[in-house]
């Protein structure tokens, strides 16, 4: 009896199909990523209903391709995990670094379509389209005092993220765009 393709074994997150349930109620915990996160997991749900048809019709990949699938499950799994409630102002000062994590993975899903010869339509215009979304929900986010203040009801809180971005400002403003800036400098004015 052949093992079915649901049944790969994701390290750390059980079978694929208990991977990619966690990875879509994860998806729906990242508050402007949600839209791309969405879209990769749909990607990786399409590869998946593609590698069980293609398993139907007798046609089984190798090891080394399901591998680089599994692979590519728990990397998009480790990386939500990884982002999973944390509040605005570290969503703002680490946007850059998850926009490259987030690119790398849809890159990664690009290259299984073609492993699997599996169809999805426009998936690097999708890309462009999510990145432009999850941009304009962050700063819509940041100039809603009232979201923005209610990750930080501490003094405390307030305190650490009001140093977070003015550290931002004086030693990496190089490795931010113009609009991570604007929106690091309308934090530190709403919180101070």
């Amino acid at each position: 009896m052949v093992m079915s393709v649901l049944d790969l074994a994701v390290p750390g997150a059980g079978t694929l199909a208990e991977a990619l349930t966690t990875i879509y109620k994860l998806c729906g915990d990242m508050s402007e990523r949600k839209n791309v996160c969405g879209h990769l997991h749909s990607g990786l749900m399409c590869i998946m209903d593609g590698l069980e048809t293609k398993q139907d019709d007798d046609q089984f990949p190798s090891k080394e391709s399901l591998d680089k699938f599994v692979t590519v499950v728990l990397k998009l799994l480790r990386y939500l995990d990884q982002c999973k409630g944390k509040e605005l102002v570290y969503r703002v000062l680490e946007c850059g670094k998850m926009t490259v994590e987030t690119r790398q993975v849809y890159e990664d899903i690009a290259e299984l379509f073609e492993l699997f010869d599996v169809v999805m339509v426009n998936w690097s215009e999708q890309w462009e389209h999510d990145l432009r979304v999850q941009r304009d929900v962050l700063i819509a986010s940041v100039r809603d005092n009232e979201v923005l203040l209610r990750d930080l009801q501490s003094s405390r809180a307030q305190v650490d993220a009001l140093l977070s971005l003015k550290f931002e400002l004086e030693q990496r403003i190089a490795q931010h765009d113009k609009k991570i800036v604007e929106c690091i400098k309308s934090m530190i004015a709403t919180i101070t």
